[in-house]
């Protein structure tokens, strides 16, 4: 694409920051930005300008020349003491090109009041009592910066802490809560990660959940007495007794609930949504419920409308599913450092630095590898190895093993950047105090560690503190008055309820010929999510009614759509694509050993072939064809039976057999 444009004399603008770039476990790739897409138009030299943007607009100055200098000199001991045993290697010297623009220029005045702030915690937990807590000293230092900044006026969400992983952030959010119930000022310590909370500390859906499975087995007592527990809970009883365990645990619930076992059960979101509705349930957290719901429905368009299934469906999902974070709320944020990007906070706070540079203890890692003189591995291509080094020190994949170490180094170097360049005003950073080796020889293994070899110049030493700028500045006080100009936008829709509220432009869908390009794609993008979705060709009414409670689908154009869809299946060969006793996956992803991967609209597997139907909303192109033969290919290589490769055009109607 950027080949063409430039041959016809055009412009091309790639925009990024290699040092922020902390997605290679998503197949990101620097090299692209480092060197790749240069060398790939090489013949177009003369034309390529390269610009660096060097001014910071977000962070104060005391920011700004800390992350100048901090990095200026990280970078030096990252490649030549860290990965000393490495050198020589090709990519040492990347990481210097990566980090040449690093330094940036103030914007802000370089009176703007803003602080770096990293505390040296002992090695050693120095405390008056015993704990057997893994992270005291973190714990009590996070406690005491979130106090100070309180105190300075600083609002909760107004606040970020950032981690590596989700099992520091769920740590957090255990101490937040302790905080919360011992803070004399209600709310502070009121925080959301970036899951927001998980849906099984929520005591309807656990009702919800229970009620169905008494509904399936109403003789099992455990069941009945769950219901009970999060049924007072929800009358407010929160010291209720633990049923569980109960001998006296009733043998009927009472009345009200009668309708958990009378009400009639057609469709399963419809059951739960009436009693969600009938018992009132938390009609001040809508937003929990209506989650769930969104994923009862998911449950029913791609497992089929089965109660009886559904509470082994959820098991498997219920540990690590919550609702989203609102970043609008007065709550200290708890990300990681992978999600805060892009993100910025007047405070970024960052009380976990102990994580290894590389981690080498995940024995279980791998990395694959190609090696073409031999002609086993040759024909067998990419294969996977173990990412340790003393298994590959010997082999012929060291230089491989060698490779990815340095790219670990690299992604947690830039991971670090990232981090440290969110704050506007303030950053705070715990470290541990390094301790010499069994050689008297300080070792260089942590984040905390390379911070440590790499303090900025400037900076203030006050005992176990280094300080840049005012740590006591107060919050930015902004002068400026935001306006909004009104205006009127014709034909809105809007759906206001307890469950879901929602807005979206409401344009009818013509019928005739003579439709806009932008109201043909609207309509095939519609049509094209209803066909994802349906099992069978009777579903259409309620595939269409899902969608327009979710805001996909106007209500003025569900006649449109309705009849289209109708047309589009009354196809001779397309009505035997959504038959009721089929087999068949959609949209479901097929991953690659390269890590790339796929995903074919629809396959139906029978006994004896393999049909795969991919739909289209343009206009026949030689493309498709090309995308389909890669979905075959795939298919053929999982083993299932021979495969009958389509192209299913919705406007007009048009299929296309593959020939293979």
């Amino acid at each position: 694409m950027i080949e063409n444009s430039l041959a016809e004399d055009k412009a091309s603008l790639l925009v990024g920051d290699i040092k922020q770039a902390i997605y290679r476990w998503r197949n990101g790739d620097w090299r692209l930005m480092h060197h790749q897409v240069e060398s790939d138009i090489f013949q177009f030299e003369s034309m390529i300008q390269r610009e660096s943007l060097d001014k910071n607009w977000r962070s104060s100055a005391a920011i700004v020349n800390f992350n100048n200098s901090l990095f200026s000199k990280a970078v030096p001991q990252l490649s030549e003491v860290f990965l000393a045993d490495v050198i020589p290697h090709p990519l040492i010297e990347a990481i210097s090109e990566i980090y040449m623009d690093v330094h940036q220029n103030i914007t802000k005045s370089e009176s703007d009041d803003g602080s770096v702030v990293v505390t040296v915690l002992p090695a050693e937990a120095e405390q008056e009592e015993e704990t057997d807590e893994k992270f005291y000293l973190e714990k009590q230092w996070l406690n005491e910066q979130l106090y100070q900044f309180f105190e300075l006026g600083f609002k909760p969400s107004d606040i970020a802490v950032l981690v590596r992983g989700h099992f520091e952030a769920a740590q957090i959010m255990v101490w937040m809560d302790e905080w919360d119930i011992l803070d004399t000022q209600e709310g502070r310590f009121k925080a959301v990660s970036e899951k927001g909370y998980l849906m099984k500390n929520n005591d309807a859906i656990q009702f919800l959940v229970y009620a169905l499975r008494h509904r399936i087995e109403p003789g099992q007592r455990a069941i009945r007495a769950n219901v009970l527990y999060f049924w007072q809970r929800l009358q407010g009883l929160k010291e209720v007794s633990k049923p569980f365990w109960n001998p006296e645990s009733p043998q009927q619930l009472p009345k009200e609930l009668n309708m958990i076992r009378d009400s009639q059960l057609m469709s399963l979101s419809q059951w739960m949504s009436m009693l969600i509705r009938e018992l009132e349930l938390q009609p001040d957290e809508p937003a929990f419920l209506s989650a769930f719901l969104d994923l009862v429905r998911e449950f029913e368009l791609k497992q089929g409308n089965e109660p009886y299934e559904f509470p082994e469906w959820w098991a498997s999902r219920v540990e690590n599913t919550g609702i989203p974070s609102n970043q609008s709320l007065e709550a200290i944020q708890v990300m990681t450092i992978h999600k805060s990007k892009g993100l910025q906070f007047p405070v970024v706070i960052l009380p976990f630095t102990g994580g290894k540079l590389v981690n080498t203890r995940n024995t279980g890692e791998l990395i694959y590898v190609t090696h073409d003189e031999d002609p086993v591995l040759n024909i067998l291509g990419k294969v996977p190895v173990s990412m340790s080094k003393s298994t590959l020190e010997e082999s012929w994949f060291f230089e491989d093993w060698k490779q990815e170490y340095i790219m670990k180094a690299i992604d947690t170097l830039n991971m670090l950047y990232v981090a440290t360049t969110r704050a506007e005003q303030h950053l705070r950073i715990a470290v541990t105090e390094q301790k010499p080796n069994s050689k008297g020889l300080m070792e260089m293994k942590t984040i905390g560690d390379l911070l440590q070899n790499s303090w900025p110049d400037n900076s203030h030493c006050s005992g176990q503190q280094v300080i840049y700028g005012n740590p006591l500045a107060l919050p930015w006080k902004s002068n400026n008055t935001e306006t909004f100009e009104t205006f009127d936008v014709p034909n809105l829709s809007i759906r206001n309820s307890g469950l879901r509220t929602g807005v979206w432009l409401d344009r009818e869908l013509p019928s005739d010929q003579g439709e806009s390009q932008d109201t043909a794609r609207s309509r095939g993008i519609i049509m094209h999510e209803a066909l994802a979705r349906m099992q069978d060709v009777t579903e259409i009414d309620r595939i269409l009614i899902v969608l327009k409670e979710e805001g996909i689908l106007a209500e003025s154009q569900f006649k449109s759509t309705r009849q289209q869809l109708q047309d589009f299946l009354s196809h001779p060969e397309i009505i035997n694509w959504f038959q009721p006793t089929q087999t068949f996956y959609a949209e479901r992803e097929i991953i690659e050993v390269d890590g790339k991967s796929y995903r074919p609209d629809r396959v139906l597997v029978f006994a004896d072939k393999t049909v795969l139907i991919d739909f289209k909303t343009g206009m026949p192109h030689a493309k498709y064809q090309k995308q389909l033969k890669q979905y075959v290919t795939l298919l053929d290589k999982m083993g299932l039976p021979p495969v009958e490769a389509y192209l299913a055009y919705i406007s007009p109607v048009h299929i296309e057999k593959l020939m293979l």
